[in-house]
């Protein structure tokens, strides 16, 4: 009983004394503790849209470029795309989109610069035309600094295009999404984004 008794009264005492510390005034160390610590842990990547088994059969979908330099210097040996367009911060880029045979009904497309394992959507002047044609005019933007990169575009059949993609949903999208990219080259940092403009897809 007297052993009993004494480490019942031992486990209050550290209970008490574990109390004063997990309480205290300031939690702002506590805070940055736990959020140095949780930084080091894996966080998996968000589920992409999932396959629509209902989706209308789409011609493949190819991306033509206007306007911009190119730098036949940096391109990069064996890249199908060709030469990257050198997209500094302000140059004035047109995007035409458009499928290899007309559909019937619209297909919803959207833009992004793409860095690394960065996305972030980009939002130039859009107009839908005829043969099914989606055509874009807009500033280039640098979002992530200097360095070698791609425009990505993404064409749906239906608007589950979200405007944060995550980047590993561009090696495995969803069945129905069609991916293109075209290579950019930003020798400049400058503005980060644009204003919004309205979406033509």
């Amino acid at each position: 009983m007297a052993l009993k008794a004494g480490l019942l009264g031992a486990g209050i005492a550290i209970a008490v004394v574990l109390a004063g510390l997990a309480v205290p005034k300031d939690r702002s160390w506590f805070r940055s503790w736990i959020g140095g610590h949780a930084g080091g842990l894996p966080v998996a990547a968000p589920a992409a849209p999932p396959d629509r088994l209902d989706a209308p059969a789409l011609p493949a979908y190819v991306m033509n470029m206007g306007g911009g330099d190119i730098d036949v210097s940096a391109q990069i040996p064996g890249d199908p795309m060709g030469p990257p367009v050198i997209a500094d911060p302000g140059s004035r880029l047109e995007i035409a989109v458009r499928g290899e045979l007309e559909v019937e009904n619209r297909v919803h497309v959207k833009l992004y610069w793409r860095m690394g394992d960065q996305l972030q959507r980009w939002r130039p002047s859009g107009q839908y035309g005829p043969f099914s044609t989606f055509r874009y005019r807009g500033a280039a933007e640098a979002p992530f600094g200097k360095g070698r990169g791609d425009i990505v575009v993404i064409v749906s059949p239906f608007p589950d295009i979200p405007d944060v993609v995550h980047p590993s949903w561009l090696g495995k999208p969803p069945r129905h999404w069609q991916i293109m990219r075209q290579p950019v080259i930003w020798r400049t940092a400058g503005a980060a984004t644009s204003p919004a403009a309205k979406d033509a897809g």
